[in-house]
This record gives C-alpha cells, sequence and structure tokens, in this order.
C-alpha cells in the first residue's frame, strides 16, 4: 500500500507539473543528519533518502510546487538485557541486540524566492509546509515496539540550480526538517542535503 500510494502521488506530481508552462520537475538523492528527540534516538545520519519534487514560476522570482521524500534513519545496537523499564510488557526480560528505526515520508507545499538569477546558476530561498507519516520502531528481536502517526511539518530551504541547457541542470538544496509531535512520537528533526537533476524552465 505504501508503495501503491507514493506512486500515485509522484504521477500527481508529474500532471501538476505539466499544467503550467514554466514548470519544473526535480528528483533528489537526499542525505540527512539527525537533530534532537530523533538524534537522540539514532545518532547515525541518513544515508537512504530521495525526493520528488515538481511545481512551476509563478513570476520570475517566484514559484510554487509540491513534493514527497522519504528518509530512512537506521541503528544496530549491540547485546544487552532490556525488560520492563525499557517499554517492555510486564515481566518480559529480554537478553538481545535491538533495531531501531525512523522512517519519514514528508508530503508537502513548497514556495521559492529566487535571490539571483543568470543564465546558468540561480540561488534561492524558500519554505515548505506538510505533513509527514513517521514511523519509529523499536526491535528486540521477538517483540518489537512501533509507533506511526501523522505530524505536522515545516522546513525553511536553501538552494541552487546549476543549469547544464536551457531544460536540464543540478540542483543542490538544504532543508531543516521539523515535525510536531505526535501520538508517542515527540517532535523529530534533522537536517537534509539533496542533490540531483531538476528538468524544466530556468525562467
Amino acid at each position: 500500500m505504501k508503495i501503491i500510494r507514493s506512486s500515485l502521488f509522484i504521477i500527481l506530481i508529474f500532471l501538476a507539473g505539466g499544467i503550467f508552462g514554466q514548470s519544473y520537475f526535480s528528483i533528489t538523492y537526499d542525505l540527512a543528519f539527525p537533530f534532537g528527540n530523533t538524534k537522540d534516538f539514532i545518532p547515525k545520519t541518513s544515508t537512504r533518502g530521495f525526493g520528488v519534487e515538481a511545481g512551476s514560476r509563478i513570476t520570475d522570482n517566484l514559484s510554487v510546487g509540491l513534493g514527497f521524500a522519504w528518509n530512512g534513519f537506521y541503528e544496530e545496537v549491540d547485546y544487552d538485557l532490556y525488560g520492563p523499564e525499557d517499554g517492555l510488557p510486564e515481566e518480559l526480560n529480554i537478553w538481545t541486540k535491538t533495531w531501531k528505526y525512523i522512517t519519514v515520508y514528508p508530503f508537502f507545499g513548497t514556495v521559492k524566492y529566487y535571490l539571483y538569477s543568470r543564465s546558468d546558476m540561480e540561488l534561492y530561498v524558500g519554505a515548505i509546509v506538510g505533513t509527514s507519516l513517521i514511523s519509529k520502531v523499536t526491535d528486540y528481536g521477538v517483540y518489537s515496539q512501533v509507533d506511526k502517526n501523522w505530524h505536522f511539518t515545516l522546513s525553511p530551504e536553501a538552494g541552487i540550480i546549476y543549469w547544464l541547457h536551457k531544460n536540464i541542470g543540478i540542483t543542490l538544496n538544504s532543508r531543516f526538517m521539523w515535525s510536531a509531535a505526535a501520538g508517542n512520537t515527540d517532535p523529530q528533526t534533522y537536517l537534509g542535503f539533496n542533490v540531483g537533476i531538476i528538468a524544466g524552465s530556468s525562467r
């Protein structure tokens, strides 16, 4: 079901990008560094991520768009004794390794303002707002703790586009993703660095 929902959303983004004359579409490889509660749970950098985005220029200096991304944080912890004080059921004590996962699926709208523009390069700042499906899992081997919720998400963004050709370029951006608390999951934050290909109009 996740793959189907994600695929449908990507198709909708393609369609949205095709409505406007000055449209763009990008696909990126996303690297994420955890902060705050995310780092407390999994301190390791996420090297598993991607993003897609499509939108349109509404003026020479302003664009709006829609996007979807995925980031996966993972850590394997060495053998230790875990029990009710770790959230396990009463009288359950396990000597085991643990595997921790945080998986984030942001769905968002984006607004970008282009500060500097020339034929082969553009610099911009922006903001995104949307929602993230966040799954937080601790796997004790024979028992798993799972908390999955939808979170309100905000992020500032800064980026650069280098146009290799009039309609194809390289995009590099950074986002500080903040998702509000939901259910039993605390607020989650991470700093993303994303690099990829952008297709569309440079103006």
